[in-house]
């Protein structure tokens, strides 16, 4: 009971974090570029043909479930990342206490995950849904692994695979390709795990058809786009050059757990009984760290986010090698060692949503970023809520932001952005009949 409730409590300060902070980061840039996707989608063009974007599917459904239900504003799209990570960190607790994880272990390590993807942008955002369902996805294998029979562990693993077909497909194909291959090899009823994929597949399908999406528009986008995937240059550039400050202060951070994991891997060499015995379930910790590495070089992304499937492969590598070690000071040690990464970054990530560190990203700390478009300086500003805007009513910005939204809904009708049923265009009800030409 004690458990439920601190779990439960430790959600709703992540929602109510999040609430707060991404009512004080409009990073304009990519972000506006986003949120225009999913209000494309609120107003019910096809996406892939009526209108050309990068982001996934699941970023659209959610986004534009989020206006259609909470209306059209900012805030419903803070509404709709607070909600996604309350939900996805108690059920990343409840699958890592089923694992085996200790119940402050279970929390800590969800927590950490939550806090240096969603946390610290504070608003829905594609790169962290991805993150999440593949971290959520791989625990549930893990799970699906120790127990095939149990028919709750199947039907999780269906639900999450679904989602994870609906995420960006350069870390979602490798992770499923990847996974469903060893899982097909290694579990004794291969029926269940063949009927897992159909099942999953079916089901994003079903998804897919209720918002509106063709799956071919969305595999022939996908196409277009792979292009930055597959170079080596940026691959260099998004691990190493980009946001420079953030990868040393990363790599800090990241210092402790790696040093644990290579003292952990060493010993357990010599552990024969470890090996034997998890030779099966360690793969699945190698995958996660597989596609972090992937992640690091094709998302371009913080390094702590898409990082953050490379520390939980490792948290996980760790774990089954505590289940068999029987060098109590060397466990001591490297827990130690672990939990100074994972704290580091949990503090870091709540820290930097607070500081708004959104409208600084790819720039040092003292530099003027994005934010100068917006607010009018690199400092901070006094903060003041948006007032004539009803889209921005919750955000609270600089001065010169405040300005530009005021001089804006001046020259447009007034009752275009003050009413709820026609919050920004008053024909928006004329959807295009035809395909656009594509590029």
């Amino acid at each position: 009971m004690i458990f439920n409730i601190v779990s439960l409590f430790v959600a709703f300060i992540i929602g109510s974090s999040i609430k707060v902070f991404g009512n004080l980061q409009f990073t304009g840039m990519d972000g506006g570029v986003l949120v225009n996707s999913a209000y494309m989608s609120f107003l019910g063009y096809k996406p892939y043909v009526d209108f050309m974007t990068a982001v996934p599917p699941l970023f659209l459904m959610g986004g534009g479930l989020a206006f259609k239900v909470f209306g059209l504003s900012w805030n419903s799209i803070v509404l709709a990342a607070a909600i996604f990570s309350s939900l996805t960190f108690l059920l990343h607790v409840y699958l890592l206490k089923k694992i085996g994880f200790g119940k402050v272990l279970s929390i800590i390590t969800a927590l950490y995950v939550q806090s240096i993807t969603v946390v610290i942008r504070g608003y829905w955002y594609y790169n962290f849904i991805t993150i999440i369902t593949a971290i959520l996805f791989i625990s549930s294998s893990i799970l699906y692994l120790k127990d095939q029979n149990n028919i709750k562990n199947r039907m999780i693993l269906i639900l999450i695979t679904s989602f994870l077909f609906l995420v960006k497909v350069n870390i979602a194909a490798p992770l499923l390709i990847l996974t469903y291959l060893f899982l097909l090899f290694s579990t004794t009823n291969k029926k269940y795990t063949f009927i897992i994929i159909l099942l999953s597949l079916f089901l994003s399908l079903l998804f897919l058809f209720f918002f509106n999406i063709n799956p071919l528009d969305m595999i022939e986008n996908y196409m277009i786009s792979s292009s930055r995937a597959l170079s080596f240059d940026g691959w260099i550039s998004f691990i190493f050059l980009n946001q420079r400050w953030e990868v040393k202060e990363s790599f800090l951070f990241f210092l402790p757990i790696l040093i644990a994991f290579f003292v952990s891997t060493i010993d357990s060499i010599f552990i024969t009984r470890h090996i034997q015995k998890n030779k099966f379930v360690l793969v699945l910790p190698l995958i996660s760290i597989i596609i972090g590495i992937i992640a690091l070089g094709t998302n371009n992304d913080f390094n702590m986010t898409d990082g953050s499937l490379v520390i939980f492969g490792i948290i996980l590598s760790i774990f089954f090698w505590q289940k068999q070690s029987k060098d109590i000071f060397l466990k001591k040690l490297i827990d130690g060692l672990s939990f100074i990464t994972i704290v580091a970054f949990t503090i870091s990530g709540f820290y930097k949503g607070y500081d708004r560190f959104g409208l600084r990203e790819g720039l040092a700390p003292n530099q003027r970023g994005v934010e100068f478009f917006f607010d009018g300086s690199s400092e901070k500003p006094p903060l003041a809520n948006i007032s004539d805007s009803f889209f921005f009513n919750t955000l609270k910005a600089g001065p010169l932001f405040n300005n530009t939204t005021k001089n804006i809904c001046q020259a447009l009708p007034s009752q275009t952005l003050k009413t709820r049923d026609n919050p920004v265009i008053t024909q928006q009800t004329n959807y295009p009949t035809k395909k656009l030409n594509k590029f």
